[in-house]
């Protein structure tokens, strides 16, 4: 049960079929467009989420890896180029039907954004989940996610709670599926969370506590 030298290095399979194995999905491509990066910052830069998801999809991975927790990439998390949702769903649920709709929890790593692109919104901060909308096996999961945000990521923004939603990701998968906004990067006081190490790793933290309690690890 380790990665072998055939393996891509964003890929980590287990040889018990019956193991639950979490399917990581970060989020979005480089964009010009003002949903997917911040403003200007003081130093003349600015935050992209795509990078951002990346980085967190890759912390979560390493941290599931060493806790013996199948996990996939949806996205190769060193790739660049964009992927439509149409085939990230079908990649979601071609998994699904392999290892079986209850074996495979699809989860999406976003940020959150506010405004026009232009101008900053301090007081708007915090973290989402999302799930379909209707009374599924998602709202469950969201729960313990809830659970363990509330736990350990209330101390540094808002817990915005639960919330439902026809995103593309979530209305089409046929296994459990949840969209993870991780903060909002129009604000300062989120995006140095985001920035920070110490930061993504709590928020990698929540998301690991959640899983290990869902897979019973």
């Amino acid at each position: 049960m380790r990665v072998g030298l055939n393996t891509p290095p964003f890929l980590y399979i287990f040889q018990n079929k019956n193991t639950m194995k979490i399917l990581i999905d970060c989020g979005h491509n480089f964009s010009d467009t003002w949903q997917k990066m911040s403003p200007i910052k003081p130093d003349g830069t600015r935050f992209y989420e795509y990078q951002s998801n990346r980085t967190i999809g890759k912390m979560l991975a390493e941290e599931l890896r060493k806790l013996g927790i199948a996990y996939e990439f949806i996205i190769n998390p060193d790739d660049t180029n964009d992927m439509s949702l149409e085939k990230r769903v079908n990649i979601a649920n071609t998994m699904a039907r392999k290892e079986g709709k209850s074996n495979v929890l699809y989860l999406s790593l976003h940020s959150d954004a506010y405004g026009n692109g232009n101008d900053w919104f301090d007081d708007i901060r915090g973290f989402s989940i999302f799930t379909s909308k209707g009374n599924t096996k998602s709202d469950e999961y969201a729960k313990i996610f809830l659970k363990h945000y509330t736990n350990r990521l209330s101390k540094l923004s808002k817990i915005r709670g639960i919330k439902e939603d026809n995103f593309y990701v979530l209305k089409h998968t046929i296994c459990p599926a949840i969209l993870l906004e991780n903060a909002f990067y129009t604000s300062h006081k989120d995006l140095s969370i985001l920035e920070s190490e110490q930061g993504r790793r709590e928020i990698v933290q929540a998301m690991v506590d959640a899983i290990r309690d869902i897979v019973g690890k």
